[in-house]
This record gives structure tokens, sequence and C-alpha cells, in this order.
């Protein structure tokens, strides 16, 4: 091989590719926490949930990072306040807040840069969490079928 070719290829090898996999492998296990759910959905009346104390900073960085190949793609961001612990089934925990970034990502306002916020606190004994973007919302019929306050 030559020097120009190795000068071309150098970049690929060291930079895009191992990029690339990162993103293959991301999305490899997004497709497999997937398939696992939707199995885990359709056992749903044989289901034994596994609640465990969560740590939700750490779960919804997994979640983002599953997701860095659409966000990159889309020139969207995820903003992860400090979110307090809570217990749960980690899986369907997993997958509510996959699926909520994921539709944030595929409704998004194409005329802005997506802005996706999850905060989460302590309301007495329970934690609440909210997924907040920019995007292009309900319309007004689906809001009030889903049970969603209208805020504008």
């Amino acid at each position: 091989m030559g020097a120009e070719a190795r000068q071309v290829l150098a970049p690929l090898a060291h930079d895009v590719m191992p990029k690339a996999l990162g993103c293959i492998h991301a999305s490899v296990e997004k497709m497999n926490a997937l398939i696992n759910g939707m199995l885990r959905l359709s056992r749903l009346g044989h289901m034994v949930l596994y609640v465990e104390p969560l740590q939700m900073n750490l779960l919804l960085q997994k979640v983002v990072a599953s997701l860095t190949f659409q966000l990159q793609t889309a020139h969207g961001a995820v903003e992860l306040g400090p979110l307090p612990d809570c217990s749960g089934d980690a899986g369907l925990v997993n997958q509510i807040f996959t699926n909520l970034l994921d539709n944030a990502i595929k409704y998004r306002d194409p005329a802005r840069l997506l802005r996706i916020r999850v905060s989460g606190q302590m309301t007495g004994e329970r934690v609440v969490f909210c997924v907040a973007d920019n995007g292009l919302g309900l319309a007004r019929a689906s809001r009030r079928k889903f049970g969603i306050c209208s805020t504008g």
C-alpha cells in the first residue's frame, strides 16, 4: 500500500471506524433492549416485576448513550438534571425512558435544534420524573385523549 493510501486510510481506521463501531454497538444494545421489552410485554400477564433500587442518573446516562447516533444525526442534546434515585423494575424503567427520548427525537421540530431535558424530584414519598423537549408537541385533541395538560 502506498503512502498516499495510508494517509487517506489512517484517519478512517483510527477515528471514524471506532466511532461508527461504537454507534453500532449502542444500536445493537438498544435493539436488544427493545426486543426484550417486547418479550416482557407479551408475557405481561405472567410477568414478575423485579423491583430494586435504581440509580436514575446512571440509568439515564446509559439510555442517552444508546441513543447517541440518533441524537448526533438530529443535532440534539439531552440535559440530565440531578435525578433522585427510586425503586422499580430496571428493564421497564429503561424502556419507558428510551421510548420517551426516542419519540422526542423522531417528532422534533426540524426548524430548531433539538433540546431534551430530563428532571426529577421527590414529591412526598414518590419520585416524579419529567421529560421535556422543544419538539412539535401534541395536537390539542391528543392531549385531551391522553390526559395531558395543555401548556399553551
